[in-house]
């Protein structure tokens, strides 16, 4: 009776050695999804101010998906919920200033002649909302890092590819 009970014991823990590791190696390693998911709603909610034909839905559900990689920065370092929170405050600033156009507060937040590469045209709130957060002081640590040239240079072109599909994707385009 003891030699059958080890030996389904045995058995028991051979077969569980392999679900055992396929469980432990299915993490993604991603850092900042929910950072990443605030923000990102966050502008999804946002963007019908800057073009009413936005899909809300759609973009909240492309989002939930795409965020799940993380914010691409892993070296943005600190609390990235806190500086999520700061980054989403910042882009409801700029909603204001579709109103508030030339303001003070606009212009110290994306002072004039700020770039959006992304939209490829200069920065406004709207630009800003749906294309370039980083260029907020608050989302800076949005932006990937860059690469230096003897590296891997192609995975920064990959990576600055990838992103404007993705807002393509997430607008409907």
């Amino acid at each position: 009776m003891v030699r059958l009970f080890a030996r389904l014991l045995l058995a028991a823990m051979a077969a569980a050695l392999p679900v055992g590791l396929a469980l432990t190696s299915c993490g993604s390693g991603a850092v900042g999804v929910s950072a990443c998911q605030q923000i990102e709603l966050a502008r999804c909610q946002l963007a019908p101010s800057c073009d009413p034909t936005f899909d809300v839905t759609r973009c909240e559900l492309f989002y939930r998906d795409e965020c799940q990689n993380g914010i691409q920065n892993a070296d943005a370092g600190g609390d990235l919920n806190a500086q999520a929170a700061l980054c989403v405050t910042a882009l409801q600033g700029q909603l204001a200033c579709l109103d508030a156009g030339n303001s003070a507060a606009c212009l110290s937040a994306v002072p004039s002649g700020t770039f959006c590469n992304e939209a490829d045209a200069a920065a406004t709130a709207c630009t800003v909302i749906l294309d370039c957060p980083e260029v907020l002081a608050a989302c800076a640590y949005l932006a990937t890092p860059v690469v230096d040239a003897g590296s891997d240079a192609d995975a920064a072109t990959v990576d600055a590819s990838d992103a404007a599909d993705d807002a393509a994707d997430a607008s409907g385009e």
